[in-house]
Order: structure tokens, then sequence, then C-alpha cells
């Protein structure tokens, strides 16, 4: 089969899968959370209608490596029956046991979600890498001067293979690549693609992008290749200038929002971590929120609310201005528990009177505590973890 009738065939199958979730969402939405009779009530004739889509739609899926969805529904009224059995009986292991079974359909979709996850993407791992492979080729003899370009009859036959070798990677991958550095950036020059267009991916956009792209192909939990087998080996190789610098230009603002809740998470201090808004929102607010552990290191521990407003200005300094602002005009806007913590995060820096303002602020022990995060204390936190360097590209 070819792999696009492949790819085809996955996407069928996630379809179905999704409306199995959403039917089966709708099946626990309809019954009672502790002991009942059935009397046919609507809901229950509603979950009958719906225990029999559940079982077409688990039918309909095939067998990945012999998995296939097992778990039978049970039925409304047996629900009921049984609650009550266990509660006269008193017997409440055996009712833990039984609620299990109650909920091994949506237990088993959601392993099967996993293995199909993973089994899609190690088909698409080997073209994926043919295609990163093909960008490489067709870029390596693009010249990489400042004056220099190749002719427009050289320059747009490469582009074009180019943009389809982008294009064609990106339906392989998909949502994993949202975010990548400088992704907008080679998709404005593909768009416009003049011999200077070429000049530019070659030299900015796909070495910024080209890491995001490998990472992408593997999940969270999946091994990246290692390209030796022994680390002793890397103490043969000779010795020469590492590049140190961090390229914040190789993320976009969504990258650096997703670059900020990875560090929040490798802190250790914080929980519940979320983003709350879309990027670039109307009141530039409510980025990431998070939960800082305090405690007194005996008995006391307390969780306290973070905001963390991302601002991805590599070449601008935030002023007092924009902190007033956060503070004054959109502190009051944020809703839930009290805000005791506001980390400003930039890839830029903090004018002088910026910083003075925060000083104030907290030697006066107002709400909520202000924390800057420049880029120069990003990347102390980044030094400390490599990983996360590697993950984002941020070093060419």
């Amino acid at each position: 089969m070819e792999l696009a009738a492949a790819l085809a065939t996955y996407d069928r199958v996630a379809l179905n899968l999704d409306k199995l979730d959403r039917v089966w969402q709708r099946m626990v939405q309809l019954v009672p959370g502790g002991p009942f009779l059935g009397t046919g009530s609507p809901d229950e004739v509603e979950y009958a209608a719906l225990a029999e889509r559940w079982a077409a739609l688990a039918a309909s899926l095939p067998a990945i490596r012999g998995h296939v969805l097992r778990a039978a529904v049970i039925d409304y009224a047996a629900i009921g029956q049984a609650r009550l059995d266990y509660l006269d009986l008193g017997e409440p292991l055996s009712g833990h046991n039984f609620e299990a079974q109650v909920h091994a359909p949506g237990t088993e979709a959601a392993r099967y979600r996993q293995r199909l996850d993973r089994a899609r993407q190690e088909l698409v791992q080997k073209r994926a890498a043919q295609l990163v492979q093909t960008v490489d080729e067709l870029l390596d003899d693009v010249p990489t001067g400042d004056d220099d370009e190749l002719p427009a009859e050289e320059a747009t036959p490469l582009l074009h293979a180019v943009g389809e070798a982008v294009t064609e990677l990106e339906r392989l991958i998909g949502a994993p690549l949202d975010g990548g550095p400088r992704r907008s950036d080679l998709h404005r020059h593909l768009h416009f693609a003049e011999p200077h267009d070429l000049r530019d991916i070659a030299t900015m956009d796909w070495p910024a992008y080209r890491p995001h792209v490998e990472l992408a192909l593997y999940g969270d939990e999946d091994p990246v290749p290692i390209p030796v087998d022994d680390l002793a080996d890397l103490g043969d190789i000779t010795t020469s200038p590492v590049p140190a610098a961090i390229g914040w230009d190789r993320v976009d603002a969504d990258g650096f929002e997703r670059l900020l809740v990875r560090l929040l998470e490798k802190s250790g201090q914080y929980t519940r971590i979320s983003r709350l808004m879309k990027i670039n929102a109307p009141d530039g607010g409510r980025d990431i929120e998070a939960y800082l552990r305090v405690s007194d290191g005996l008995a006391d521990e307390r969780l306290e609310r973070y905001i963390v407003q991302a601002k991805h200005w590599p070449a601008r300094g935030i002023g007092p201005t924009e902190i007033a602002d956060l503070v004054h005009a959109k502190l009051p806007l944020w809703e839930g528990e009290p805000v005791r913590g506001l980390i400003i995060a930039t890839t830029g820096s903090f004018t002088q009177d910026a910083v003075r303002w925060i000083d104030a602020h907290n030697l006066a022990a107002k709400r909520p505590r202000l924390v800057p995060w420049s880029s120069s204390e990003l990347d102390g936190f980044l030094r400390r973890w490599p990983a996360v360097i590697a993950e984002f590209g941020l070093i060419g």
C-alpha cells in the first residue's frame, strides 16, 4: 500500500475513534453516580441506543498488532442493580472491581488511541527522515553570502522542491510542528519565492526549523536517535569552539510559551501548570497559570497561584508602563483564586525604570509579587537543562 493510502486509513480510524470517545462520554454522563434502579427512563433508553453505536464503532476499529477493543458495555439497569447488591453485601473491594469493569470501554479506548498514535508515528518516521535529507541536499549548494543569489531560473525550481518537501513533512507530522522556530518565516519565504528568499531559507529558516522537525518525529516518551553506541567514543573527537548563544529568533510566540511551561515543569517547584489563553490575546493577559509549592520545611505546605506573562520581544525592552498596565489594568480581570505572584518573562530585557518599579512594588509588600525573567535569567535556567535547549533547537 502507498504511504498516502496508509495515512488516509489511519485518519479514518482516528475519525471513528473520535466518534467512539464522544459516544462514550455521553454514556458516562447518563449513568447516576450511586446505586439506582433501571425503570426505563429516558436516560436508560438513550444509554441503550448509544451502547449500540459504541459497539458498532468499536467493531469498525482494526487490530493494532493484534490489539482490539474487547471490553463490553454493561447494561444500564445492570450497573444500578450491581451497585445495590454490593452495597447490601458490604463488599467495597468487589464494588471497586465492578466499577473498573463499568469504565473498561473508555479505558481500552484510551489505550487503543495510544497504540494508534505510536503506530502512525512509526509509519511516517522513515519517510519524514527522507524528506529532511531531501531539503538538506536541495539547500546544500545555495550561496549564503549577503550579495550572493542564484539566478531566478535556478532558484525557482529549488524553491518549488523545498516547498513540496516541507508541505509533505507537515502533512506527515502534523500538530507537533506547531510553534516551530521560524516556521512562519519559512512559509513566507516559500510564498514569495524570490532568489533572496531561497538564501534566507538556507541560512536562517531551515537551520532553525530542522531540529524541531527531527524532534517532532518522536513522542514525548520516545527515544530520539543517538549517533554513538558508547559515549566514551566522543572523547576522541577534535576540540573545537561550541556555539553558546541562545537563539531566541528560533522560537515564535507559541514556542516561547511552550518553553516557559517546560521550564516550570523542570524546576520541580510548580504544579497544575496550564496555558490559559491563545497567544497574542487582545488583553495581552494570562498566558500560563501555575501553582508554586510553598513549604516551611516541616508540616506546613500550601500552593500559591502564579500567572506567567510571556513577552516574546527579543529586540525590545519592557518598561514601567507595560508592567503598571499588567498590575493595575489586567490583574483585576483575572478570575479565580487570588494571584500571589506574577512572572513577567521576556526574550528581551527590562529597562532600568521597569526594574525600579518592580523593586518598589515588591518592597511595599504589594500583591502580586512581581518576578522579572529577562533573556539573561532565561539563559541561566536553560544552561541547567541542556535537554530543553535541544528540544527547542535554541542553539544552532
